[in-house]
């Protein structure tokens, strides 16, 4: 059985493998620094991209972009950010071992 040492390791690794964010307002991708990471009840890691009052539009999409420029996650959104407001979009993943049945 995995470890909490390894499920810590396996969000480490996650977390070090996002090189930034990207929103989608209409049809064009703004990149966006990764805010902040959490790993909690060693088990669940969360990735926030916060988007500061210069951004404003309906945000049509999110996604982490990995190290090497590839996708790792693509989400849809339907969300109106007014410019008055910052928005913080979240990634959250469940890290766990799964067993085999063969």
């Amino acid at each position: 059985m995995i470890t909490s040492a390894g499920i810590r390791t396996l969000g480490e690794f996650l977390v070090n493998n996002v090189s930034h964010g990207q929103y989608r307002i209409g049809s064009q991708w703004h990149n966006v620094e990764v805010f902040q990471t959490k790993q909690t009840s060693n088990d669940q890691v969360i990735i926030y991209l916060n988007l500061d009052d210069t951004v404003s539009g309906t945000i049509s999409g999110k996604r982490l972009i990995q190290q090497d420029g590839t996708v790792f996650d693509e989400q849809p959104e339907n969300i109106s950010k007014p410019r008055t407001k910052g928005l913080l979009l979240a990634f959250r993943y469940r890290l766990r071992e799964v067993e085999d049945e063969i």
